[in-house]
């Protein structure tokens, strides 16, 4: 029963991880389709913040990812350390 909050936790962070990366996603697919109508439109805003939510999305997923990648390698390090 000692590892019961532990295990919570860890339901949330995967939780928590996995809606970040829905609406990263998401964000990135309205952008898309943002410029796609702007330039079908012949142009606009969308034009410009179009990419701008395909870059935002794509950089929440890169920084997601190699957010846990490295606390992956930390945990790694200091499991190492204790023995």
């Amino acid at each position: 029963m000692s590892g019961h909050g532990r295990r919570l936790a860890v339901e949330q962070v995967r939780a928590y991880r996995t809606a970040t990366a829905a609406l990263a996603v998401v964000m990135a697919g309205l952008g898309v389709v943002m410029t796609a109508v702007a330039a079908a439109g012949g142009g606009g805003l969308g034009l410009v913040l179009g990419p701008a939510f395909v870059g935002l999305g794509i950089g929440r997923l890169y920084l997601l990812r190699a957010g846990s990648r490295a606390h992956r390698a930390g945990r790694d390090s200091s499991a190492s350390d204790d023995s």
